[in-house]
């Protein structure tokens, strides 16, 4: 078929795919960049409503940039075994893993028929980590952006949808309620369990990653990120903030608590954002957690599982979630699970032979 495209056009696909060529693009390395790419979009489309909205354009670019490279330089020194994103074998279709058995016999896991002589295998381990989990550090950066982007498509606040839902489903304001049970050892109970959120992501892929599990790694971490970014789109599309600042009036005792609580502390004066409110990410993302687990690491689902139940009554304990919040986390988690699964499987259905 003759191609069409204007010769600038066709000069910058041909220079992509020359210099990208190699990548196997993954889903999660689709999901990553399509939401990089997505939100500069809603800042033009929603123009003036951003201070200095070139320095996020400018920001997002790098990031995609950067991405690109390092799965780039991966791609041709690393040495991680992928499979195709269009056709690898999944856990979601329950099917064999493929790098442990693409390996030859003594050879270790962690190390590929592929990898290019020379490499220093510290280099090496580094650069298949990186490739794996550079949404993680991404991370960091979107949750901090989203803060200031919360009335990016709403320039107001709907606090009083939320605060009237918990109302109507309790006949009070939970957080407040809660303050005649406040205790030093349940306070620090309750701020391990919302410490605990930041520790799922190796509790779940940890084990697969280091078994050489590439597949179920990917998947897992495409669900994790799927809600995620899913739940920052929600925060823009219902901009609403947390009882620790619109209840602040009613609230007239302070927790008392031990290390947990200084560390919850220091994280939320640090990267506390105003709004992220409903759906709660903490309930939505421990939520798809648990149900991807017990399809593809189930040791680690009781577990996740016993920490998810208490992070969803520590979200509004510690005062960081509505009641309501912490609801519709629940049921955000299942429906990204199931919408992220469903997905999965059905491009690998549709690229099988």
């Amino acid at each position: 078929m003759k191609n069409n495209s204007p010769r600038p056009v066709r000069f910058l696909i041909q220079s992509f795919r020359s210099r990208y060529g190699s990548i196997r693009f993954q889903f999660l390395d689709r999901l990553i960049l399509g939401y990089a790419f997505l939100i500069p979009v809603l800042i033009l489309l929603f123009n003036g409503r951003v201070q200095n909205d070139w320095i996020y354009l400018l920001g997002h670019a790098a990031v995609i940039a950067g991405i690109l490279e390092l799965l780039r330089l991966e791609a041709r020194h690393g040495g991680l075994k992928l499979p195709a994103a269009s056709g690898g074998e999944s856990s979601i279709c329950k099917e064999k893993d493929i790098w442990t058995r693409s390996l030859t016999p003594g050879q270790s896991p962690g190390h590929s028929p592929r990898q290019a002589k020379g490499n220093a295998p510290a280099v090496r381990f580094l650069l298949r980590f990186l490739r794996m989990y550079y949404p993680m550090l991404l991370l960091i950066f979107a949750w901090t952006e989203i803060g200031k982007l919360i009335n990016l498509i709403f320039p107001f606040w709907l606090n009083r949808f939320v605060v009237a839902a918990d109302l109507w489903l309790f006949g009070v304001h939970p957080t407040v309620w809660i303050e005649r049970i406040f205790n030093r050892p349940l306070t620090e109970a309750m701020n391990f369990f919302y410490f605990s959120y930041y520790l799922f992501v190796p509790i779940a892929t940890f084990p697969l990653y280091f078994k050489g599990k590439v597949q179920e790694t990917f998947d897992m971490l495409f669900l994790f990120f799927l809600s995620y970014l899913a739940s920052y789109i929600l925060f823009m599309i219902f901009p609403a903030e947390g009882p620790r600042f619109i209840l602040n009036h009613l609230h007239t005792h302070e927790p008392s608590g031990g290390i947990f609580l200084k560390l919850n502390s220091l994280f939320q004066s640090r990267a506390e954002i105003r709004g992220g409110c409903i759906p709660s990410s903490h309930v939505s993302v421990a939520t798809t957690a648990v149900l991807a687990c017990f399809r593809m690491n189930r040791p680690a689902a009781f577990i996740l599982l016993f920490l998810t139940a208490g992070i969803a009554m520590a979200t509004v304990y510690c005062r960081y979630h509505h009641a309501v919040d912490s609801l519709t986390g629940l049921a955000a988690g299942f429906l990204f699970y199931w919408a992220g699964s469903r997905f999965l499987k059905n491009r690998r259905n549709q690229a099988a032979p």
